[in-house]
Formats: C-alpha cells, sequence, structure tokens
C-alpha cells in the first residue's frame, strides 16, 4: 500500500514535487527551489550509503538524498516533507557544530537539533515529524514541540520552557543560543541516554583512508551558498506571524556564525551603482599637473575653444580626509520593514565611507548595520524629512545618504536649510511605487531604487 503523502509513487520522489513544495514555503522566486537543489537520490537498504545517511542528506552540488526507508516509514504528509528539508537547510546555515565540540559532539548536536526544531515549529507552524518521530519523555521531549507536562516538570524544564515558551517572543531577551541549550544540558543531561537518531546530515568521525580519502560525501556547501539560504530562511522567520523577534533570534543564531555574518551582508550587494555612489560622495581635490588625468571643466572648455592648457587642474580624491561627515538614514516606518536586511547589506558595502548610521522616522536615533539587519527598530510613527535635515545640519553633515519610501516632505524652512548646508544627498528608494518627485531627488538630482544596486 503507497504512503499518501503526495510526493511519493511505490518508493519514488520526484523532483518537479519537492521544487513545488520549496517554492509554496520560501516563495516561488525562491533561489532554493530555482538555483540549489537539482537532483533526488534514493538510498536503498543495500546502499552503501544507508549507514552515512540515515534520513535525509543534501550535499553542496544540490543532489538531495534521502533514505527510502526512513521516508516510507516517518516522512508520510507534504509538511514533514518540508520539516525535514527546512531542517537540513538550517544545519547548511548553522554550519556544523560537532566539528567543534569534538569531546561532546552527540551532547552538541543534541543541543543544535532542539533549536533547530524549534525555529521549525514557530517558522513554519507546525513540526508534525518531530512530534511523531520523537517521544515526549526527557530528555528526547526537548526535540519537539508539545512535549506537556512530561518535559515542563522534568529537570528539563527551564530548557523547554526557553524553547518553546512563545511569550519569550514578546520580551526583549529572546536569543535562544545553540551554546546557552548545550551549557545547560551539560549540567543536566544524564551521563548515559537512549541513543538519538538526528534528523538530517551529521558530522560523523570518518576513517581515513591511507591517502586522507573516504567513501563519505563531503556535506559542507560555500559561503555564498550559505548566505543565500540563510537569506530566505531569515525571510521565512520575519514573515512567521510570530512577532519581529523570532526574526530576531533567527539572525543572532547565523550572526553566531562568525564566518557567515560577514557574507551574509555582503552577499545583499553589490553591482555597479554602488561605485557609483561611493565616487559621488567622496571629497576631490584640484591637483595641477601637466598630463591631463581628469580635467576639471575650465580645462576642458578651453580645450573646446582650441586653447590647449600648458598646467592641467585634474580632479582627484581627496584620500587624507578621514573624516568624510557621511551619515545615512533609514526610514523605519511599517512599510520598511521587510525590506531591511537588504538595506543593511548596501550600507555594509558602503561601510568604509559612512560616519554614522541613523533610523528616522519623526524622530532621528542611531543604530547599527547589524540592528538594521535584525529588523531592530525604534520608530515614533509617522515620516518626514524635517527631522534629517535639522539632524544633519546640528551636527554638520554635510553629505548624507537617505534609505526610504520618498513619502514625506518638509517645511520650507528647512528645505531652503538643507540647500545652503548639505552639498549632496543619494536617495536611494526601496520599490518602484515610491515617490520619485521627494523633496531630495529633485533637488540633489542623485536617486537609485535598492533593486538596481542590490
Amino acid at each position: 500500500m503507497a504512503i499518501d503523502h503526495g510526493l511519493q509513487n511505490e518508493e519514488q520522489i520526484y523532483l518537479d514535487q519537492i521544487l513545488d513544495l520549496l517554492r509554496k514555503t520560501f516563495g516561488y522566486d525562491s533561489w532554493i527551489a530555482n538555483g540549489f537543489i537539482k537532483e533526488i537520490y534514493a538510498i536503498n537498504v543495500e546502499d552503501p550509503l544507508n549507514e552515512q545517511i540515515p534520513t535525509l542528506a543534501i550535499t553542496k552540488e544540490g543532489i538531495l538524498y534521502y533514505n527510502v526507508s526512513f521516508w516510507k516509514k516517518h516522512v508520510d504528509t507534504p509538511n514533514k516533507v518540508i520539516e525535514v528539508i527546512t531542517h537540513e537547510l538550517l544545519h547548511k546555515v548553522l554550519g556544523d557544530f560537532s566539528r567543534d565540540y569534538k569531546e561532546n559532539s552527540e551532547l552538541h548536536n543534541f543541543a543544535s537539533d532542539s533549536v533547530i526544531n524549534m525555529t521549525i515549529y514557530f517558522m513554519l507552524g507546525h513540526a508534525d515529524l518531530m512530534q511523531s518521530f520523537y517521544d515526549t519523555k526527557p530528555p528526547m521531549g526537548l526535540l519537539r514541540s508539545k512535549s506537556g507536562n512530561s518535559m515542563l516538570r522534568s529537570k528539563f524544564g527551564e530548557i523547554y520552557r526557553h524553547l518553546y515558551d512563545d511569550s519569550r517572543y514578546g520580551s526583549k531577551d529572546t536569543d535562544c543560543s545553540i551554546d546557552q541549550v548545550f551549557n545547560a544540558l551539560k549540567l543536566v543531561m544524564p551521563k548515559k541516554y537512549k541513543k538519538v537518531v538526528f534528523l538530517g546530515s551529521h558530522d560523523k568521525n570518518k576513517d581515513e583512508g591511507p591517502d586522507g580519502e573516504t567513501d563519505t560525501i563531503d556535506m559542507d556547501i560555500d559561503s555564498d551558498t550559505k548566505s543565500k539560504i540563510a537569506s530566505e530562511i531569515v525571510d521565512k522567520c520575519k514573515k512567521a506571524g510570530n512577532g519581529s523577534n523570532l526574526w530576531n533570534s533567527m539572525i543572532s543564531l547565523i550572526h553566531s556564525r562568525s564566518n557567515l555574518r560577514t557574507r551574509l551582508l555582503r552577499d545583499f550587494s553589490i553591482n555597479k551603482n554602488i561605485n557609483k555612489i561611493t565616487e559621488y560622495m567622496k571629497e576631490q581635490k584640484i591637483v595641477s599637473s601637466v598630463i591631463p588625468i581628469d580635467p576639471c571643466r575650465r580645462d576642458l572648455a578651453m580645450l573646446a575653444v582650441g586653447i590647449v592648457p600648458v598646467i592641467w587642474r585634474n580632479k582627484i580624491n581627496d584620500t587624507k580626509k578621514k573624516d568624510l561627515g557621511i551619515a545615512v538614514y533609514v526610514d523605519v516606518s511599517g512599510s520598511m520593514y521587510n525590506i531591511l536586511p537588504k538595506v543593511a547589506g548596501v550600507i555594509y558595502s558602503l561601510r568604509k565611507n559612512i560616519k554614522k548610521v541613523f533610523q528616522f522616522s519623526n524622530q532621528i536615533a542611531e543604530t547599527s548595520i547589524e540592528e538594521l539587519g535584525r529588523g531592530v527598530i525604534r520608530s515614533t510613527g509617522g515620516t518626514d524629512f524635517d527631522c534629517i535635515i535639522e539632524h544633519a545640519v546640528k551636527n554638520d553633515y554635510k553629505k548624507i545618504i537617505i534609505f526610504g519610501d520618498g513619502w514625506a516632505n518638509a517645511s520650507k524652512e528647512n528645505k531652503d536649510l538643507a540647500k545652503a548646508k548639505i552639498s549632496k544627498v543619494c536617495m536611494i528608494l526601496t520599490d518602484l511605487g515610491d515617490d520619485k518627485d521627494n523633496f531630495f531627488s529633485q533637488q540633489y538630482k542623485n536617486t537609485y531604487y535598492i533593486n538596481d544596486i542590490c
């Protein structure tokens, strides 16, 4: 009798059905579905990979290996299919923790899967596979939601509350790091407990041959792939409906892997328009030379009427000016929330030329690139440009970059003040429906759409 999970015909699952499920979960333009997973490989009992991959794994080449025995017995609904694949994707994003904790890799795998399974529950709104695969009794109950009093009344109760008490998503202390759970488990986990079958791929001590080769499949993926998967995971967390702090928690988990944090910010970028913005914001000075390098307008005008200058006045970037006074202002009104990670990526690309980053609504608050990426906002409601002009002039910022939708205005007095005191403004609009006729775009004529940059 075939199992009716909508994906299996006898023992075969189909790539197009898997990809369709991924698109429904992560979006129809999902890179995971449209660019990463390319092939499916079924592992039968007699396959040499049967022991290495007891559940499911995805390689750096985008091959999804699934264990037929496990799949037939446990993965019997579309929900469970997407849960086990998402679990493996989270492993790819967060890295293989057991390599950092070889002396206690089993316990660290337990901690990492506890946090990953919790994230899946809140992100997808279900964790059916975990609930059917793991017992509610401690310690296995940590690996699933809805374990009830058997966990809450045990010595693991505080850890379980920290994982699954969704009221914590309304508090400030929302981070639930794998290291926190690992350190707590070291205090309460018995020395001997039932062997755990973890979902997805976990690093095992590989027996190397004389030439350093193994018979196993390399599950590592490169940083570019990790950051692309991470972006979609974060975006899905953001849309999960459990408040912004689930997103914060996921970002914090990703940021705990320091090698990925930089890549994630960097990979929201960057094309040639970034160079245009950078050049626009740089200070220039005139240097005399007998060689024409980048002549000023005066010399070009002389050349146009047939006069060749003996001494050329060349424009060059003034690299000695360390305090460039460039400030960035980011609109944090409700319409901007979804695009803040992308904004953070652009700012990261410009960071060498930036002095300060601020949020604005109708007041100004200083912030950081990481706070923007995590969606930490300080909004007072409403949006206007008056607060930007007044703040920039007060702090002598002559060049500023503004991220927003353009739907704001400024008083005539402040417009005149900006014209007199602010020499350069780069306006970066977030959507094609934004107001390109706003004051800054009209006055300074240096406007981009963020999708033309990223």
